[in-house]
């Protein structure tokens, strides 16, 4: 049996300061199939916008796309310590990954809440698993709220 290495190439999206997105082969100006077009499309588009009281299930949406889009690494692993000349490939290429994820993370999500939502301080964050911390201090108070009322509602001597 012989070893195959396998060279992945990933898509480049850039947005523009008006939201427009535009995608095309890493490391080349070819533009995307159509289909791989409209299939990040579909998902970015299918993450509702936050409006206050929906962030649990907004916040579940955004794992899931990011999963199945491949950007959640940003989220699950600490930033890598910046990048040196004696690192490794191996640290390089966790890095670049590391980045990549960091920076589609932040762009979607802040695409999906409303300027008047994140104030001045999520500005600042640089980090997507920071700022979606930063985000939740703010509206996990609704979601708890909105969950009690019904279950105060309920007379349990009726059942």
């Amino acid at each position: 049996m012989t070893n195959a290495s396998v060279s992945l190439k990933f898509p480049k999206i850039s947005i523009d300061a008006n939201w427009r997105f535009s995608f095309s082969n890493f490391g080349t100006n070819t533009p995307l199939r159509a289909s791989s077009f409209a299939t990040i499309s579909v998902n970015i588009n299918s993450i509702s916008m936050l409006n206050g009281k929906n962030f649990k299930g907004w916040k579940e949406n955004i794992l899931i796309i990011f999963c199945c889009m491949d950007l959640d690494f940003a989220l699950w692993i600490e930033q890598p310590t910046p990048l040196r000349k004696e690192s490794s490939p191996d640290d390089k290429r966790n890095f670049e990954k590391w980045a990549r994820s960091n920076r589609m993370s932040l762009m979607i999500i802040k695409r999906r809440i409303p300027e008047a939502f994140r104030g001045a301080d999520t500005e600042k964050v640089s980090n997507a698993k920071e700022f979606l911390v930063e985000i939740e201090k703010r509206f996990a108070k609704n979601d708890k709220a909105e969950t009690s009322t019904p279950f105060a509602e309920l007379n349990f001597n009726e059942l």
